[in-house]
C-alpha cells in the first residue's frame, strides 16, 4: 500500500487540551481530506526542547503516517483508548468539530 500525498492545503481543526494536572497544555491539529477523512494529527506544545514535546511530537508523526497508510481512524482511537483516555478524548473532539465545510 503506497502513503497518501497530502494536497498543499487542506481543511483542518484546531484544539487546545490538556492532560494529567492540566500543566501539559498542547495544541491538536487534525487535517481532512475533501470528503471529511482525518489525513494527520499534529500535536504541539509551548515549551521548545522540552522531553514532552518530542513525545508529543513523535506521536503526531507516528499517528499520521498510519492514516496516510491505510490504518483507519476508529483502529487509531481503540488502541489509544487502552492506553491514554485523555489524550484519546481530545483527539477525538477535535476531530468531531470538523463540520466539512472550507474555510476561505
Amino acid at each position: 500500500m503506497s502513503r497518501k500525498r497530502l494536497p498543499n492545503r487542506r481543511p483542518c481543526v484546531i484544539s487546545k487540551g490538556a492532560i494529567g494536572d492540566g500543566r501539559r497544555s498542547f495544541f491538536v491539529t487534525v487535517d481532512f481530506d475533501d470528503d471529511g477523512v482525518p489525513l494527520g494529527i499534529d500535536l504541539k506544545t509551548a515549551k521548545v526542547g522540552s522531553d514532552f514535546r518530542a513525545i508529543m511530537d513523535a506521536f503526531g508523526v507516528t499517528a499520521s503516517l498510519a492514516l496516510q497508510n491505510g490504518v483507519s481512524w476508529e483502529s487509531l482511537m481503540t488502541n489509544w483508548r487502552k492506553r491514554c483516555p485523555e489524550m484519546a478524548d481530545l483527539i477525538q473532539n477535535a476531530r468531531d468539530g470538523y463540520d466539512g465545510k472550507k474555510k476561505q
